[in-house]
């Protein structure tokens, strides 16, 4: 989406979304919006892998969100 006006007048803003580099674990996301009220949010997660307690064979990975975090601009 581009920044401006479109033809009905309805504000239109931009968004981007980073994602970080897996570390030990660990990644975070960015999502920063620009216009009215724009701002950046975030969020750390960890993967691990989900392990059945009886066999101990993997099923997959997990995905746990650590922490959200938000900055507002005005």
């Amino acid at each position: 989406m581009r920044t401006g006006r479109s033809s009905s007048g309805v504000s239109v803003f931009q968004k981007k979304i980073y994602v970080s580099l897996l570390d030990y674990g660990h990644f975070c996301v960015i999502d920063v919006a620009n216009g009215l009220g724009g701002g950046v949010s975030g969020s750390e997660y960890e993967l691990k892998k989900n392990i059945c307690s009886k066999c101990e064979h993997q099923n997959g990975n997990i995905i746990i969100r650590k922490s959200r975090w938000t900055i507002l601009r005005r």
